[in-house]
């Protein structure tokens, strides 16, 4: 347990290292990529698994800064920072417990890091990890007992979430597409109480996001 405190510690400083740099660097990054460093896009998640129920997909946006650093011909590295919509609906079939469902609203501050490597000029594998810091949490339900809204407590949930990332980009004359899959490793529960609702549920998602390729006359 203290080895996996002083990780997340470590990591969590990388991260508001990484935070701090992007916002400094921006300028001069934008100026030598030929893509917009805007991100915005679609996602689809869902939770691993429930001991009581089946997870439902809940379908949310993200939308942050993601530049381009060259570091060859055939590579390059993406640092990241996005606000993103995840969570998921349980339908729980808990015979004596509770019949009906939860949806869950889960809202991250994404801070993905890959490296690109280009098989062609419109096709790139990318790879790497992510940390993501908890925003807010809320839910609303409906079944047997009662229905309802509510909001999770901050100590309900952890603050800190964290996976590997794998994807494609896909480039034309406009535009640069990227698909890619954040599997969470760090249960999303952090007490009892949430526990019983959530057990061992981690986030996992399907982003698909989109940046506009930008023109510049060439110097002579």
């Amino acid at each position: 347990m203290k080895i996996f405190n002083l990780y997340t510690r470590i990591f969590s400083r990388l991260l508001l290292v990484t935070i701090f740099a992007l916002l400094s660097l921006r300028p001069a990054i934008a100026q030598r990529a030929g893509t917009s460093p805007l991100k915005i896009g679609l996602g689809v998640s869902y939770f691993s698994h429930h001991a009581y129920g089946k997870s439902v997909p809940r379908a949310g946006i993200s939308i942050g800064l993601a530049p381009t650093i060259r570091l060859s011909r055939a590579a390059y590295l993406k640092p990241e920072v996005a606000f993103s919509m995840k969570g998921s609906r349980i339908d729980y079939n808990a015979a004596g417990l509770f019949n009906g469902n939860v949806r869950y609203q889960l809202n991250y501050l994404d801070i993905p890091i890959v490296i690109g490597l280009r098989a062609n000029h419109w096709l790139a594998l990318e790879a790497g990890g992510y940390g993501a810091i908890k925003l807010g949490g809320s839910f609303d339900f409906e079944g047997t007992f009662a229905a309802g809204y509510g909001t999770f407590d901050r100590d309900d949930l952890h603050g800190f979430d964290y996976g590997p990332v794998a994807g494609v980009a896909l480039q034309s004359r406009l535009l640069l597409f990227n698909i890619r899959y954040y599997y969470g490793l760090r249960s999303i529960a952090a007490n009892e109480e949430a526990g019983l609702l959530l057990g061992d549920a981690t986030n996992n998602s399907i982003q698909l996001s989109i940046q506009m390729k930008r023109f510049r006359k060439r110097k002579r």
